[in-house]
């Protein structure tokens, strides 16, 4: 990661701490989880059913 990088990733942390890389690091520990609970191509699909509303949300 370059120098740029890492300062434009620091200014997009907001006061609270939890940057984009917390939340990745959220959704892919989150989606695990589902996994272990109702398989994966269910947990897929769950996944891909909330982003794809999610999207729709905000397109209007």
């Amino acid at each position: 990661m370059s120098a740029r990088q890492i300062e434009e990733q620091q200014n997009d942390t907001p006061a609270d701490g939890y940057g984009a890389g917390f939340l990745e690091y959220s959704i892919r520990s989150s989606f695990r989880d589902l996994c272990r609970l109702i398989g994966f191509e269910n947990a897929r699909n769950e996944i891909a059913e909330i982003i794809n509303s999610e999207a729709e949300r905000k397109r209007q």
